[in-house]
């Protein structure tokens, strides 16, 4: 995605080492300190899904660095529609054997 954006705004700037430095930057994000904690408690009760539009390697590197545990996780690059387009919503209920409208 930065290779393309980059490409197309036509930035010139950034080496190859420094594109793969910025990107790297994305998977060592940390999250609200107090989320792992949250979701563990949200779990006990709830399916708890990650229905995403970032990388399936993003929410995994995410997810390990923070120690967070996922009932499940559906990137939108997977399914090849993304939100906000109602068809990915369908289709992860349709994944998750719910329907969409269950909240």
């Amino acid at each position: 995605m930065l290779d393309g954006l980059l490409t197309e705004e036509r930035i010139d700037a950034f080496s190859p080492e420094d594109r793969r430095e910025i990107t790297q930057r994305w998977h060592e994000l940390d999250t609200w300190p107090d989320f792992a904690a949250a979701l563990v408690r949200l779990r006990a009760r709830y399916v708890c899904v990650s229905f995403t539009i970032l990388s399936l390697s993003l929410v995994i590197d995410s997810a390990r660095r923070n120690n967070i545990v996922w009932d499940a996780v559906i990137p939108c690059e997977m399914l090849r529609v993304y939100k906000t387009r109602p068809e990915a919503y369908r289709i992860a209920a349709k994944y998750l054997a719910v329907s969409p409208a269950t909240s």
